[in-house]
């Protein structure tokens, strides 16, 4: 299984306008507070997740799909983490959340420290900097995650950012919508990548504590206002509400296939606004 689940097919929408340049992102000091209880915390959708063994392959075919209805407990979440586990977990991204994850796939470390450059560029320019990457495991996903102040609507905040990146030239990073997938933090192999997209320490190196220690201090020391992150989006969200949509609709007396009827009505127009969820 790939680090999400496939969504539909979505038309990109690119403004003409500058990207933007202000956020408001603060720089907090090193966790203080129980950094389980963070971590737990932070991930807390936990309906609708997949799971495989570790000793199989990371392909979709090996992957399976918990019940809709079964919430994983903070018991399940750690003994995910724990060097004796024996499953890998898949967390699905719910409306509202408290951050924010990017991912990109590997292709080779010249290509992969290209992407990292331009992202964090792009990302700069937006108002992020000191932002750390992650990966999965050696050969696997990289993950980027962007801790917001409060739970928050998460479409909006994607696909404003997406369309940042894709206006900065970058369409092989993800911004993870509601109902996709990520791969768990601190599972079997999961690895700190420094700015040469080099492994700085993997999970197998630290006990339980300090790997959560570390992850939750890397994570947490820039956060993110969500009403502001997104207001430097608002004229790109703005416009794509107002996308109109063009469908035909067959007047009375004509066929579902669109074929005129007696009086040889032809189909009539209809425009639809396009809802964008909040």
């Amino acid at each position: 299984m790939e680090a999400h689940s496939p969504a539909p097919a979505e038309e990109s929408v690119i403004t003409n306008s500058q990207p933007p340049s202000i956020v408001a992102a603060s720089f907090v000091p090193a966790v203080a507070l129980d950094s389980k209880a963070l971590f737990l915390k932070l991930f807390s959708s936990r309906f609708g997740s997949y799971a495989r063994t570790i000793s199989s392959a990371n392909t979709s075919a090996n992957w399976r799909q918990l019940s809709q209805f079964h919430q994983l407990s903070d018991e399940e979440i750690l003994s995910s983490i724990s060097k004796e586990s024996k499953a890998y977990r898949a967390l699905s991204v719910h409306q509202t959340e408290s951050f924010l994850i990017l991912q990109f796939n590997p292709e080779d470390r010249d290509s992969d420290r290209n992407v990292w450059e331009k992202l964090s560029a792009a990302l700069l320019s937006a108002g992020l900097s000191g932002l750390k990457l992650f990966q999965v495991a050696e050969g696997s996903t990289y993950q980027v995650f962007i801790n917001l102040s409060k739970s928050a609507s998460i479409l909006p905040l994607s696909k404003g950012l997406t369309n940042h990146l894709v206006q900065s030239g970058i369409t092989n990073v993800e911004v993870l919508r509601p109902g996709n997938h990520f791969i768990l933090p601190l599972q079997e192999g999961y690895r700190w990548m420094n700015d040469g997209v080099l492994p700085v320490i993997a999970r197998h190196e630290m006990s339980e504590e300090m790997a959560l220690n570390f992850f939750m201090g890397e994570v947490t020391k820039v956060t993110v206002c969500p009403e502001q992150f997104v207001e430097q989006f608002k004229e790109f969200l703005e416009a794509e509400r107002k996308r109109e949509i063009m469908e035909i609709v067959p007047p009375e007396g004509l066929s579902q296939d669109g074929v005129a009827g007696e009086d040889g009505a032809k189909p009539k127009r209809k425009e639809r606004r396009l809802r964008v969820l909040p």
